[in-house]
This record gives structure tokens, C-alpha cells and sequence, in this order.
């Protein structure tokens, strides 16, 4: 049965603000030529946020996975685990000639590297275990990235220890036998393992189906140490992704041929895979501002790309304003700079807003200035770049760089004023691919994206809260008044 992308969410808590002083101003004045009748002004909203709520996600086989160990001063730390099954690629299984002509030279476990979030400067280093039988995975499953899989025995790797990866080499290219690859984080393993699978097995034992190999051996698990300060993204489908057994097979009595053989994930019967992704967030900053055991107003918005942390925001004074003809609304927001360094290394992500509210059924709600599209199979967001998803880069005059955003909520504010649509909270999120209902009464849901938003636990970003001192969130109007109104 095909796996299919699933996300559990959990709820999330806002509050908002009032309305400031109207005004006029040039850049309104520039949107609609001063003909009769019509004044253009623009004025400020402020917004009340609290950061309110951490959600789950699940990552699908065929998207990429994040493997690795963050500390940082901001969000706290985080350890990310790869569980595979890696199988025969044809059932049942054979070798070329019979088990005492067979001799091992190495096995290596072989993963697709695709880059890395984080430091580079500093090394990662990693195990590799066996999955317990007691806790096996399920092909048909995807499964939560909370879900911490059991493991049986030592370190299976050759040294029976961690293995050193300096991911700035990740990229080099590699000459193994007569392969020649690049991108590649290569893991040899132990003796006892590849002679297992060479000689141990048979296609009257392990190599008999898909189904008796999972009873043999339950799958790998690639765990980091707490050490290093960078996540990799790695694609276990990709074909670089593989148990590679390299082996010589006795031709006579003083020659022999080198072979190799490669274990895949299986795409016929769906190999077990996930992605565990633990988060420590008490030994970061957002320690003082999440959870939030109340309703207080955060100067200070988190967010951290699922599973990550979302805020909520209201805009209060909103629903007060009168009827006018609304031609631009946004809601402003500015990352508050930390160390540089820190910074630069652990990049903003793309964000999301929608309508938040308590029915679970419709509790994320899109915009009316998202664009929706029907791919053929499931809806999606067609328009994420000019709602303003993705952060613009902003020098200030001391040379600090920064990010913002800038969310384009003209359809709604207008709702608002002319419908007197609800003013509804809005949840502020770094959303993997989050499911979002079309309208408060819609039967369909759409994913943010055809693709991923942001890779699994990949992107944070601290920004300025609706009581922040000088990086405040606001929401700008730029409207006119029609003379009667």
C-alpha cells in the first residue's frame, strides 16, 4: 500500500491589538490618482502574539530525511535519527555461487547526502544499530517524528564506535571499486554483519520473501552522538542510498573475481523508514517564552520549522474600522538579530499564515488571498511567493542582516471591513506540508505546497512580537474613504 504524506497537529493559542491614528501618506497618495470623492491613507494596527503551541509532524519515505545534532543559544537542542530498511532488491534471494566460494572484503552502509543546515566548521559523528524485532517497522506506516525506535545489540559500525563525518567533504568524489560517486556519507560495518549477509542468509532462510528478511533483521538505525552542531539532509529512495557488500567469488583454486552487491530501499514492498526528530528546547532562550502557561503577550515570536514551535496573533482594533476600499493590507514582521554567527548558520525558514480557530475540524483556514490549485490528485497553495511566505533579506546601516516578512491579507482585511467577516485569530507557523481547509465550511483541505515548505526541522527564526520595543509586528492598510462613506 503507498504511503501517503500525514501530519498531526496540535493546537495553538493567539491574542491581538488595537487600531492607531489614521493617516495620510505619499506612498497612498501614489497608489490611486486624486480624482473626486476619493481620499488614499494609510494607518497601523497593532497586534497582540503569543508563542502558543509545538506540533508533529510525519515525514514521508520518499521526501528527505534530517539526520544529526543542533545546540544553539535561541531554540535549544536538537537530535535526529534515520531508521531504514534496506533490503535485497529481487526475492528469493541468490548469490552467484555457493557460500564457501564466497569471501568478504568490506559491507558499507551508504546513504544519499543532498546538504547541510547548521555548522560545518564542526564534525558530526555517528552510530549505526539495529532496529529491535520487539520494535519493528511497518512499510505501510509513516510515522511520527516523536517515535523513537528501540535497538538491539552494539554499534554496528566497523570500529564499534562513532564514525567521524566532516560534512564539508560530503560533496567530494569517491572512487570505490569500479563506482564512482559523489554526495555520499559511507558508514563501513562490521565483519559479523556483512558475513551474515553474505553466507548466513539464505534463499531457504532470510532471502525467502520480503516478509522473512523483516523477521531476520529489522532495519538500520543511523543515530547521532550529542556532538557537532549541524543537520544533514539525507534521501534514503535516491539510488546512492544503500547497504553495499563488497566481496570476492573463487574462480579456481589460486583466482578470484571482486563483486559487489546492493541492498535498497525496497519500492515493490515498501520498506520501513523514519525520521526521528527530538527536540530539547530548555536549554535555549525560548525556555522563558514556551510553553506558555497563559495568555501573556510575547514580545518575542519563535519559530522553528516543523516539528517546531507556532505562535498566534490578534488584531483586535480591526474589527472597529469602517467600510473602505482596501488596496494593500500586510502584516509586517522582522527577525530580532542574535550573534551573527549563530545567525548566519541556522537560517529563517518559509512561513505560513492562515485563520486559526477552535473546531478541529477547520482549526487552520486559508486566506482568501491564497490562490488554491488542483493538481490532479490533491489541492495545493499556488501563490506562496507573493503572499509572502518566503523572508526578503534587510541590511541595517550598522551592516546586520536580517529577515523579514511581509504576508499580503488585502482580501481578508476587506471581508473584514465590508462582509464584516469574523476577525479571526492567525496562526504564525514553518510548516513541513500542513493541511489547511480551504474555508471555514469547506469539505476540502490543501497542502501548502505541492512540495515540502521547509525541510523536516530545518529553519528557525526569532521575530519581533506585537510589544516589541523597536522590531514590532503590525499590520499596514492602505485604503481610501469614498466621500459619503
Amino acid at each position: 500500500m503507498k504511503k501517503s504524506l500525514g501530519l498531526a497537529f496540535i493546537a495553538v493559542t493567539v491574542i491581538f491589538a488595537a487600531c492607531t491614528k489614521l493617516k495620510t501618506t505619499d506612498v497612498g497618495t501614489g497608489l490611486i490618482p486624486p480624482i473626486d470623492g476619493v481620499n488614499t491613507k494609510d494607518t497601523f494596527f497593532e497586534v497582540e502574539t503569543v508563542n502558543a503551541a509545538q506540533d508533529t509532524i510525519r515525514v514521508s519515505y520518499s521526501g528527505d530525511h534530517v539526520l544529526g545534532y543542533v545546540n544553539n543559544p535561541l531554540f535549544g537542542k536538537t537530535l535526529a535519527k534515520v531508521n531504514v530498511e534496506l533490503k535485497p532488491t529481487y526475492f528469493p534471494y541468490t548469490f552467484e555461487k555457493s557460500k564457501d566460494s564466497l569471501f568478504l572484503d568490506s559491507v558499507v552502509l551508504v546513504l544519499s547526502y543532498r546538504a547541510t543546515w547548521g555548522d560545518t566548521m564542526q564534525n558530526l559523528a555517528l552510530n549505526v544499530y539495529e532496529v529491535s524485532q520487539a520494535d519493528r517497522m511497518k512499510g505501510d506506516s509513516v510515522y511520527l517524528t516523536t517515535k523513537d525506535f528501540a535497538t538491539t545489540g552494539s554499534s554496528l559500525t566497523y570500529s564499534g564506535g562513532a564514525v567521524t563525518i566532516d560534512t564539508k567533504r560530503l560533496t567530494d568524489s569517491l572512487h570505490m571499486g569500479a563506482e564512482q560517486a559523489t554526495n555520499q556519507i559511507r558508514l563501513r560495518l562490521t565483519d559479523a554483519l556483512g558475513n551474515k549477509l553474505l553466507k548466513g542468509y539464505d534463499s531457504t532462510t532470510a532471502y525467502k520473501s520480503d516478509s522473512v528478511f523483516s523477521t531476520y533483521f529489522a532495519g538500520f538505525q543511523i543515530a547521532p552522538q550529542s556532538t557537532g552542531n549541524a543537520l544533514m539532509r539525507v534521501n534514503l529512495t535516491d539510488t546512492n542510498t544503500k547497504v553495499a557488500l563488497y566481496y570476492r567469488v573463487r574462480k579456481d583454486a589460486t583466482s578470484f573475481d571482486t563483486s559487489v552487491r546492493y541492498f535498497r530501499y525496497n519500492s515493490t514492498s515498501f520498506s520501513g523508514t523514519s525520521n526521528t526528530v527530538l527536540r530539547d528546547r530548555s536549554s535555549g532562550e525560548i525556555a522563558a517564552h514556551f510553553p506558555r502557561p497563559d495568555l501573556t503577550k510575547d514580545s518575542l515570536l519563535y519559530l522553528q520549522a516543523s516539528p517546531g514551535v507556532y505562535a498566534k496573533i490578534k488584531i483586535p482594533g480591526l474589527g472597529s474600522m469602517r467600510n473602505v476600499i482596501v488596496h494593500r493590507a500586510e502584516l509586517l514582521m522582522e527577525q530580532v538579530a542574535s550573534d551573527p554567527v549563530n545567525d548566519g548558520y541556522f537560517t529563517p525558514p518559509a512561513l505560513f499564515l492562515c485563520g486559526y480557530a477552535d473546531d478541529s475540524a477547520h482549526k487552520y483556514v486559508m486566506s482568501p488571498d491564497i490562490n488554491v490549485s488542483f493538481t490532479g490528485s490533491y489541492y495545493v497553495v499556488g501563490n506562496m511567493a507573493e503572499y509572502g511566505a518566503y523572508p526578503t533579506k534587510r541590511v541595517s546601516p550598522a551592516g546586520v542582516t536580517t529577515a523579514a516578512y511581509n504576508f499580503n491579507v488585502s482580501r481578508w482585511v476587506q471581508g473584514i471591513v465590508t462582509r464584516h467577516v469574523a476577525v479571526d485569530s492567525l496562526a504564525l507557523m514553518a510548516p513541513y506540508n500542513q493541511l489547511v481547509s480551504v474555508s471555514k465550511n469547506a469539505s476540502f483541505f490543501a497542502y501548502t505546497s505541492a512540495n515540502p515548505v521547509n525541510y523536516p526541522a530545518i529553519g528557525q527564526v526569532r521575530l519581533g512580537g506585537g510589544s516589541h520595543s523597536k522590531q514590532k509586528m503590525k499590520l499596514r492598510v492602505i485604503y481610501s474613504i469614498i466621500k459619503g462613506n
